[in-house]
């Protein structure tokens, strides 16, 4: 269009002012002839005039036929330019729509093997339009290997039409998936020419892979999936869908959901659901449905509507998953949560469940009867109220951090303040609901153990009393040897035995006392100052008096110092205190005698371990199973006539207030060994 707009501002502003000019110059000349000759001009006036008037008529007429000739050349060059014009725009669009197609067109002369490639053949190999020669062999280079001879058989068809897909890596590296189509004419009876076309699939192609992935994932996605159209008219369910509902395919396409109903979802239930589509959001619920083999179960159900283009729903699509466990677990749930409940209410002790650390979240009946607070006044409250001071709340928390941290069941007894001021004693009993974690809650247990204290207080007065009164007769026993002593008519046999008596007396007024001082330290008042004590003395003396009741038993006993047996001059030095060493190594060697089997013999050994004292009393028999890690506990005993679970928890208690660690060693093939380490030396 361009080249025609050209042409026609050339015609009117160059061709037609020139022949104007050379008419006007043509005039002039035949005017200025014709002065020259103004005489013969007069002579001949009237050829002169005609002579004039058709030089004027030939001009014009000459000026009539150039100017014909020029528009009509004019006009034959306006239409082969415009042809022309056509043309290239005709070109122009098709490279453009090769382009915006990724289609390529090329064409083979069979009989000069010229090959010609549209300039998107070029684009599509990795190229420049003219950037290589087209030629077979480029193909060919770009051709995967495993692609490589379907291309070539293709391409040697002779006849008819070859339509190909094959692979290919363009000059940059990018893997492309082509088309190939040709078409091979024959002229008169030969092949002449090969026309063709190659298209770039490789959107096409990764956008099929991808919805083929998809429905690969829909059709075995573990949840039942239903695509019904707008009147909700099934088109679509997968393969879980028959594995839950017991339908196939064919059995519910182009039926309704409703095939599904269990009845026990109402028509609101249903008509609410329904306006949530219809107004375009997605609908979240369960239903109970109903199986092909009329089993109901519960379904819950994702609902969603497919909008087109112009937002109008064309579809919906469902996603449910069978709930019938989970929904008979939650009723199972409810179940458990309302017996809970009842137990929590009428529970014979206090229950709290706390969170945030220390802050009243729940308290039962029983909880808020002790303390005397309403469950109101407790929740949402730190249990700093229920303190008898803010040094015994900042105390307690430390005492119990770590065991609860590691889902230990802590106890502890403490005393607490009632709302009316008064003193309640409390057995606390907690543990954390998800252990290492005290953020999620930790519950506590609160039992009213007053009236146990008032009778241990009764108790320990009665039994302090008693050790008061038992003083004076026993001083009485403890003098009376010594009294006897004084006739001169013993013998040395009587004397050793009056010793014996005076000793045993001693002992037992040694032990009235040590019952007080294990009361102290029971109670955390006992203040300890450490002795010097030689232990070699307290064992000898041991050893002497417990002859009798182990020659009974049957059972020998041995004193070793350092592995040897005591000299005269030996002695083995700590820090202690005299009557709780002797009381306590006494109650652990007797226990060790009564434990031995006859014939054996019981050994005590007085060493250094890691530089540090100790003694070691060793026995052949073994503490039972049951009570070994709690042998040292208060009423901890095997079932022994007469025991009372005392003996080894003072030896500990008084070890303890000692410096002395204590460890029990005990298996049926080693025998048992009970050692004292003096860690003060």
């Amino acid at each position: 269009m361009d080249n025609i707009k050209y042409w026609r501002r050339w015609l009117w502003t160059t061709f037609l002012p020139i022949a104007l000019i050379l008419g006007m110059i043509l005039l002039w000349a035949a005017s200025r002839e014709s002065a020259k000759s103004l005489e013969l001009l007069r002579v001949t006036e009237k050829s002169q005039i005609n002579s004039g008037a058709m030089g004027v008529t030939i001009y014009l007429v000459l000026l009539a036929v150039l100017t014909l000739i020029s528009v009509v050349l004019q006009r034959s060059k306006i239409k082969r330019l415009k042809a022309v014009d056509e043309m290239l725009q005709s070109e122009f669009r098709l490279r453009e729509a090769e382009k915006l197609a990724h289609l390529g067109s090329w064409e083979t002369d069979l009989e000069s093997g010229e090959h010609i490639w549209s300039d998107e053949v070029f684009r599509i190999l990795g190229y420049d339009p003219g950037e290589v020669t087209p030629a077979l062999d480029v193909v060919v280079s770009h051709v995967l290997p495993e692609d490589r001879d379907t291309f070539l058989k293709g391409i040697s068809v002779k006849k008819g039409t070859t339509d190909m897909e094959i692979g290919i890596i363009k000059k940059g590296g990018d893997r492309r998936h082509l088309r190939i189509k040709r078409k091979v004419v024959e002229v008169e009876g030969r092949l002449s020419k090969v026309y063709g076309t190659v298209l770039d699939l490789t959107e096409q192609k990764e956008r099929m892979d991808e919805l083929r992935r998809l429905w690969s994932t829909i059709e075995q996605c573990p949840a039942s999936i239903v695509i019904t159209d707008q009147d909700a008219n099934i088109q679509y369910v997968n393969s879980f869908f028959t594995k839950i509902t017991g339908y196939t395919f064919d059995d519910v396409v182009g039926r309704n959901p409703r095939i599904l109903k269990s009845g026990r979802n109402s028509k609101e239930f249903y008509k609410n659901m329904w306006a949530v589509l219809n107004s375009g959001l997605t609908w979240r619920g369960e239903f109970s449905n109903k199986r092909k083999n009329g089993e109901i179960f519960w379904e819950g159900a994702t609902i969603s509507p497919i909008k087109d283009y112009r937002g109008v729903i064309t579809h919906f699509i469902a996603v449910k998953e069978d709930v019938t466990e989970r929904k008979n677990k939650d009723l199972e749930l409810k179940k458990v949560l309302s017996e809970f409940e009842v137990l929590f209410e009428n529970s014979a002790v206090g229950i709290a469940y706390m969170k945030g650390g220390r802050t009243f979240h729940r308290v039962n009946h029983r909880f808020c009867e002790i303390t005397g607070y309403t469950p109101a006044e407790l929740i949402g409250n730190n249990s700093r109220l229920l303190y008898l001071s803010e040094e015994k709340y900042l105390s307690f928390w430390p005492e119990v951090k770590e065991k609860l941290l590691a889902g230990e069941v802590v106890q502890k007894e403490v005393q607490l303040v009632r709302k009316d001021g008064s003193i309640v004693w409390g057995l606390l009993a907690g543990r954390t609901i998800s252990p290492g974690n005290l953020a999620e809650g930790l519950i506590w247990t609160l039992d009213d153990i007053s009236p146990r204290k008032d009778l241990e207080r009764m108790r320990e007065d009665v039994e302090r009393i008693m050790r008061h009164d038992l003083k004076s007769p026993l001083n009485g026993i403890i003098n009376l040897p010594r009294v006897i002593a004084f006739g001169d008519n013993l013998t040395d046999d009587q004397l050793e035995n009056l010793e014996l008596i005076e000793d045993a007396g001693k002992r037992m007024l040694a032990q009235i006392n040590a019952s007080l001082d294990l009361y102290k330290i029971e109670i955390g008042t006992y203040e300890f100052i450490p002795q010097k004590v030689d232990l070699v003395k307290i064992v000898r003396k041991l050893a002497k008096e417990s002859e009798p009741f182990a020659l009974v038993k049957g059972v020998g006993i041995d004193v070793l110092l350092r592995g040897e047996p005591l000299n005269e001059n030996a002695s083995f030095m700590v820090l202690g205190k005299d009557d709780f060493c002797f009381t306590m190594l006494s109650n652990v060697l007797k226990n060790a005698i009564e434990a031995s089997p006859s014939d054996s013999r019981v050994t005590l050994l007085l060493l250094e371990e890691e530089g540090l004292p100790a003694v070691k009393i060793h026995n052949d028999g073994a503490v039972p199973h049951e009570i070994r890690d709690v042998f040292f506990e208060k009423y901890s005993t095997s079932g022994k006539a007469g025991g009372m679970g005392l003996g080894s928890y003072s030896a500990r208690m008084l070890a303890e207030v000692q410096g002395c660690a204590v460890n029990l060693d005990t298996s049926e093939k080693n025998g048992t060994t009970i050692s004292f380490v003096f860690c003060n030396g």
